[in-house]
């Protein structure tokens, strides 16, 4: 996998604003996740919905519904529903 960046910092999800960064902000304020990513995702229904990508620590035993709950009440209703767990989030690589 290779994360070079949102295109975009706001995407519109069924008439709502959601600010990807807003998303990542409020998941870093709590230990259980590493690193997180919040990326724009095609959706058939509401044109747009953020995907969260997490890197857990190590052993914790946690899944995505865990984080949505967290999420809840602090992000827009429909902000966050796809949370994609990695082992290990890809870093950026110096020269080619």
């Amino acid at each position: 996998m290779s994360i070079c960046g949102a295109p975009k910092d706001l995407i519109k999800s069924g008439g709502e604003w959601i600010n990807l960064a807003e998303i990542e902000d409020i998941v870093g304020t709590t230990p259980p996740w590493v690193s997180r990513r919040s990326l724009p995702g095609s959706d058939a229904k509401w044109g747009e919905r953020p995907v969260l990508i997490v890197e857990w620590r190590q052993g914790l035993a946690a899944d995505g519904h865990m984080l949505l709950e967290f999420l809840r009440g602090k992000v827009a209703a429909g902000a966050s529903r796809e949370i994609l767990r990695i082992d290990a989030m890809p870093l950026a690589r110096r020269g080619r």
